[in-house]
């Protein structure tokens, strides 16, 4: 069985799919993130079964789950009468899908905020000072819509900003370069959601 970090990398993956940013991409590319990769990980990876693992590992908050649910029908729905990618692009069904998937994303993102994180080791880390420093999530974004420097290779259009009490500065990171130690209500989580309390 994956782990919950795993299924949660998977989870947000199979959202990306339907980033409106992709829809810059050639008729080629977006054919396989649609017709490839999203039909087949809508159905596992918006599953309930794992929509709830990640609820219970408290990293998604419960008040999505019918939303999350209702994406995954409709998209499964719609591929069933989608079959050129100009579709995809324009009918007003997928705009809808999209903006329901951008939603869902940004709830996500909200409930980080205020979250304790620490910098996870690396040579770069090192090298700048940051290494197993512990912060706080003040912010999320897409890199590709802003100007700014982020510590860390991008794997994904996000990165998180964690502000440092001891030095009064926030500083950009991408996401596999800090990990979760509070959730700011009392809990102690890890992101592949094995120790919590």
């Amino acid at each position: 069985m994956i782990s919950v970090k795993e299924s949660y990398e998977l989870f947000k993956a199979t959202l990306s799919h339907l980033d409106k940013s992709k829809l810059e991409q050639s008729d080629e590319d977006l054919e396989y993130y649609i017709f490839a990769e999203l039909s087949g990980d809508a159905v596992s990876f918006l599953h309930e079964w794992t929509v709830d693992r990640l609820i219970v590992a408290k990293i998604i908050p419960d008040e999505l789950r019918a939303n999350i649910l209702e994406l995954r029908n409709q998209i499964l729905k719609q591929l069933e009468k989608t079959n050129f990618i100009e579709q995809y692009r324009t009918d007003s069904n997928w705009k809808i899908i999209r903006n329901q998937a951008d939603y869902i994303k940004q709830k996500i993102m909200f409930e980080t905020l205020g979250n304790k994180v620490r910098v996870v080791r690396t040579t770069e880390t090192e090298e700048k000072g940051l290494a197993d420093k512990e912060g706080e999530i003040y912010g999320k974004t897409s890199p590709s819509m802003m100007d700014f420097e982020v510590v860390g290779e991008l794997k994904e259009d996000i990165a998180f900003n964690v502000f440092f009490e001891e030095t009064n500065e926030s500083i950009w990171f991408a996401e596999q370069l800090i990990e979760e130690i509070d959730n700011g209500v009392g809990a102690t989580i890890t992101l592949d959601g094995i120790d919590k309390r």
